[in-house]
């Protein structure tokens, strides 16, 4: 195996983990109320929230700097959920930005409308992918690594749901542990 697999390899669970979180962040940037958190949870949502502001530090800036507006956490949540979902196809697909082309249909595109349709519009291809995933419409090799991208991605929704049930019953149990003092 060469390096950039091995890589793939470590990176690619590590990549599931984040976006299954940055599900979770999204949904407690746009109705805080939705979950009650652990103070863990809410811990690692905290240490989730200063990466994504890391990586977008010079965006934000500009924006302000430039336009003379804050933009609200759950667009800089659902911005880094792009990069994420668009990593996490990398990582499965060992692929370069053609494959990508491929999988949005568009051929001959510049960067910036690559860029434009993996940050803004990457809900809409998420779902066909599952879709076709869950279909499991397998005819060339391109379309395994899509499926096994989908497999992918239904494991990131799993693992959201998972922690936040997770945290519910660790809620539930901290309660009747409290009640029986």
């Amino acid at each position: 195996m060469k390096l950039k697999e091995y890589i793939n390899k470590f990176l690619l669970p590590l990549n599931i983990l984040g976006a299954a979180i940055g599900l979770i962040n999204l949904a407690d940037d746009i109705v805080p109320a939705f979950v009650k958190l652990t103070d863990f949870l809410r811990l690692v949502l905290d240490r989730y929230e200063m990466v994504r502001d890391f990586i977008f530090y010079p965006l934000i800036i500009a924006i302000k700097y430039l336009f003379d507006v804050d933009i609200p956490d759950w667009v800089n949540s659902y911005l880094f959920l792009g990069l994420l979902f668009y990593t996490s196809f990398n990582f499965t697909a060992n692929y370069k930005k053609e494959a990508f082309l491929q999988l949005i249909k568009i051929k001959n595109a510049s960067w910036f409308s690559i860029f434009y349709v993996i940050i803004f519009l990457w809900p809409v291809y998420l779902f066909m992918i599952i879709e076709q995933s869950l279909k499991k419409k397998i005819e060339r090799d391109h379309d395994k690594a899509l499926l096994n991208w989908g497999i992918n991605l239904i494991i990131i929704f799993f693992v959201a749901m998972l922690i936040v049930f997770l945290n519910w019953i660790w809620i539930r149990i901290t309660l009747r542990t409290e009640a029986m003092v």
